[in-house]
């Protein structure tokens, strides 16, 4: 497991922002695009906010299963533009988090 903060998180490291971060997990550096792990990533699972990288992994990465974590909470209604990025997302592919097959948790 790895995590990536967006760019702008740099200022602040990964370990000081989550301090019960498992030291199994590996943080990735914040100033790091995306991008360029991709050749790495195949045949993964990406986890993440609903951003321009996500939507290049899943676009690039043909052998990648990409997931995204929910924009508002379960019980607030969705506005009018998180419906347009959830419909974004779906049409080319990134699945809601609550979608992950209980056989990859």
């Amino acid at each position: 497991v790895a995590i990536k903060p967006h760019p702008a998180a740099h200022r602040v490291p990964l370990r000081d922002m989550l301090p019960g971060l498992p030291t199994t997990v590996l943080a990735l550096p914040a100033r790091l695009p995306v991008e360029v792990l991709l050749p790495l990533l195949s045949g993964t699972q990406v986890v993440g906010t609903m951003t321009t990288a996500l939507l290049t992994l899943r676009l690039l990465g043909d052998d990648l299963t990409v997931f995204t974590l929910p924009m508002s909470s379960p019980q607030s209604a969705a506005s009018a533009a998180e419906q347009r990025v959830t419909a974004l997302c779906a049409s080319v592919g990134i699945k809601p988090l609550t979608d992950v097959p209980e056989s990859s948790r």
